[in-house]
């Protein structure tokens, strides 16, 4: 079965997230504001990983740093959500595996067309 670790701060979002996906027969791993969101990926090693981000980022992008050097997660792909942000500052993300940044509010439809691929 196909996992993904889903960190979100906002509780309504990340439920709607975890019960769409989870109608998919996909396994859902849920943290909170990142606090436990790198413990969790090595333990259960999922398939993506739905991040939010920040306005200033400097927590997740702390995480993704930390994912990147660590072997068994270095290529876990990570798709983000979160404020609007330059061109230049979305694509330095591709170094961390992040293969879509989507600017809030998120159109859904395109949303899990991505998590599906």
């Amino acid at each position: 079965m196909k996992k993904v670790l889903i960190s979100d701060s906002h509780p309504l979002f990340r439920d709607f997230l975890k019960q769409k996906l989870t109608d998919n027969l996909i396994d859902i791993i849920l943290t909170q504001e990142n606090r436990d969101i790198y413990t969790k990926m090595i333990s259960n090693l999922p398939n993506l990983i739905i991040l939010d981000m920040k306005e200033d980022g400097s927590d997740q992008l702390e995480f993704l740093e930390k994912k990147v050097q660590d072997s068994n997660s270095a290529n876990i792909p990570v798709i983000i959500t979160g404020p609007v942000q330059n061109k230049s500052f979305i694509a330095s993300l591709a170094k961390y595996g992040v293969i879509k940044y989507f600017a809030k509010p998120i159109q859904f439809d395109i949303f899990f067309e991505a998590i599906g691929r």
